[in-house]
């Protein structure tokens, strides 16, 4: 046996021993948790876990808690499990919250397969097709997305990372924070506190304690004075609109609203229909899409002629007519 004395270093590498221990259990436990009962999935259970990795969460961990958890999606862990595994059928009232969740817009293609296959699940697939299906008042079909759509998702998906709820609340704490982060998580580099303030024309002060709090929720990471962000590969999603998760994505827009005051217009092009809201809403996956894909024009190198864009999509009501 070793014997830690009251030397602060050996109390200081016990602590570190002792977490990375519980951490390793931790997995350990949630890769046997999260494996068991695959064999006894369901027609909702196996839509459940596809809808979940084709929007991004890898494991049902990294969905649940990329959610905010409990306080968000009204149900423990090991429920939510449940359901993935088959075991539970969700009351009819969590299904908006799983959907916010998974990034899906209610009047889309994926939003129909999850209620059809609760549906299924819920009245067994005989009774769905001989009682249900020929009486719902459903609406028509929504067109599926495209083999090409499809295969863009799926090159988009691996790229993206869920921010969390606690990383959203310190890049919204303050402008300083944001273009601190904006930086960041545009570049593959390390900066010192002094360059970055110098590129950002900001307080070197400022910037160190910025950083110090993007370090706190692993938004950056440190290396010998230098910071670099893991995330400057990925494509960001904001977790889903919750009223606090919403209120400080309001600030970021107002912090947006001061950048574009000094920006410079590169492209514009702007329409007017008439149009009914219900079908109009089957034109908004098809956008969330196309503006998905400028990611892949993204870089993270300073070339002759980079600089910071804001590319944006809008769709706004003038008068009811």
């Amino acid at each position: 046996m070793v014997a830690f004395g009251s030397n602060p270093e050996e109390i200081t590498k016990m602590g570190e021993f002792r977490e990375a221990l519980i951490s390793c259990r931790i997995s350990e436990e949630l890769e046997r948790t999260e494996t068991r009962g695959k064999t006894m999935g369901t027609i909702f259970s196996d839509t459940l876990v596809r809808l979940r990795k084709e929007n991004g969460f890898k494991t049902a961990y990294s969905f649940y808690y990329g959610n905010g958890g409990a306080p968000v999606l009204k149900i423990s862990y090991r429920k939510y499990l449940a359901l993935e595994q088959g075991r539970n059928l969700p009351v009819f009232g969590r299904l908006r919250g799983l959907l916010l969740g998974l990034r899906i817009l209610p009047n889309s293609h994926e939003a129909q397969e999850l209620i059809s296959a609760w549906l299924r699940t819920m009245a067994g697939e005989a009774d769905y097709r001989e009682v249900l299906e020929p009486i719902l008042l459903l609406k028509p079909n929504l067109s599926p997305m495209s083999p090409m759509d499809k295969a863009l998702r799926k090159s988009l998906t691996g790229e993206k990372y869920h921010v969390s709820s606690a990383q959203l609340a310190v890049v919204a704490a303050s402008q300083v924070n944001y273009l601190c982060f904006l930086a960041l998580a545009n570049d593959s580099g390390a900066w010192t506190p002094e360059k970055l303030a110098a590129h950002l024309a900001l307080p070197s002060k400022d910037i160190s304690a910025c950083l110090k709090e993007l370090k706190s929720v692993k938004l950056v990471k440190e290396r010998a004075g230098r910071y670099k962000c893991p995330l400057a590969e990925k494509m960001l999603e904001y977790p889903h609109r919750t009223p606090l998760v919403e209120k400080m994505l309001m600030k970021l827009l107002e912090y947006q609203e001061e950048l574009l005051k000094t920006g410079k217009p590169v492209w514009r092009r702007r329409g007017i229909i008439r149009a009914d809201a219900g079908a109009l809403a089957g034109f908004i996956p098809l956008m969330k899409l196309s503006l998905s894909t400028v990611h892949t024009f993204a870089t993270t190198r300073k070339t002759r002629e980079s600089a910071i864009y804001l590319i944006e999509g809008r769709i706004i009501k003038l008068r009811d007519f």
